[in-house]
């Protein structure tokens, strides 16, 4: 999306700032030029080589709905070393503001500073502050709901199995949300994305739903409507998904 004169400004006078900033390893101008980029196509917020996707799922939607808010976030986090997203304030710890993983992880600085920001500053025990602390980094559906309910969303629904899979019929009815307009983020085994089939695939992966469901390359918003009579039918249970 193009960015508005009234962000680019907002963009611009942070570029200008001169004097000493929060993430001290993490150059000004890196994080200007991606702020750009990222409110033209939010799809660029990569978690690179860290266990960073449900802060990326959140920011995501942040600056695709949200860019004004989103730039403001990361630079409020850059300068201050603190940034608010409605009531959600984030506050990461002194480690984390001293990292940057671009060189060797490939995430880059507005990434670091937004993602790794918001999960550290979350964590009551673990501290985040580099890309191998795995455990630091899972993000659990009750963090993702609450994130959207303090940064505004009205009407946030959580409908997650940790441990077991969920039904056809839960897809249908993210399916469902997504063509409504809401967003909708998938907790999903990563081993589905390289095409696995058949088995379980628990859940440890967080993505955005950002196009309709098909299965076997048809349109689902039929299926829809049949309610959890749908989990009985094998043969779709046996397509593909797309």
């Amino acid at each position: 999306m193009p960015i508005t004169a009234n962000v680019e400004n907002m963009i611009r006078q942070f570029e200008k700032q001169k004097g000493k900033t929060a993430f001290t390893k993490i150059e000004r101008k890196a994080v200007a030029d991606q702020l750009r980029d990222r409110i033209k196509d939010p799809s660029m917020i990569d978690q690179g080589g860290a266990s960073l996707c449900g802060p990326a799922v959140f920011i995501y939607y942040l600056a695709k709905r949200k860019p004004k808010v989103y730039a403001q976030y990361i630079i409020d986090l850059y300068e201050k070393g603190e940034a608010d997203i409605g009531r959600l304030k984030v506050k990461p710890g002194g480690d984390c503001k001293k990292f940057n993983p671009v060189s060797k992880y490939g995430i880059m600085e507005a990434d670091w500073v937004a993602l790794a920001g918001l999960r550290d500053s979350e964590n009551g025990f673990f501290d985040y502050d580099h890309p191998n602390d795995q455990v630091p980094g899972i993000t659990l559906p009750g963090d993702i709901a609450k994130w959207f309910t303090l940064a505004g969303s009205l009407a946030v629904r959580k409908n997650t199995n940790i441990f077991f899979d969920k039904s056809l019929y839960t897809l249908l009815q993210a399916h469902k949300q997504y063509r409504h307009g809401a967003c909708v983020c998938l907790f999903v085994g990563h081993k589905i994305l390289r095409g696995l089939s058949g088995g379980r695939c628990p859940a440890d992966h967080w993505v955005v739903l950002n196009s309709p469901i098909q299965f076997d390359g048809k349109p689902v918003d039929g299926l829809a409507g049949r309610g959890m009579q749908v989990n009985q039918k094998k043969t779709l249970l046996s397509k593909k998904i797309q």
